[in-house]
């Protein structure tokens, strides 16, 4: 999954793709949109697959997206 990363001029944060869009409002110093990727390998040293989650984190609250409509929302930190 490919994300688009926008900031407004309040310092609204935006990340856009794969039909949602996931806003952070600047209500605190803690808040940010960011990509989360990780490569899988198999077992013979081979990439498998290639994973990209979008994560809006504010006051050390995280939602993930996974795709598919699939939300995630923890303060843990999460890797895909």
């Amino acid at each position: 999954m490919e994300f688009e990363r926008v900031v407004d001029e309040d310092g609204t944060k935006h990340g856009m793709g794969d039909g949602i869009i996931l806003t952070v409002m600047p209500d605190a110093s803690d808040s940010e949109i960011f990509r989360r990727n990780a490569v899988k390998m198999g077992l013979d040293g081979q990439q498998r697959d290639h994973i990209t989650w979008l994560v809006g984190r504010l006051n050390g609250v995280n939602v993930y997206y996974m795709g598919e409509g699939r939300f995630l929302m923890t303060t843990q930190d999460v890797n895909p």
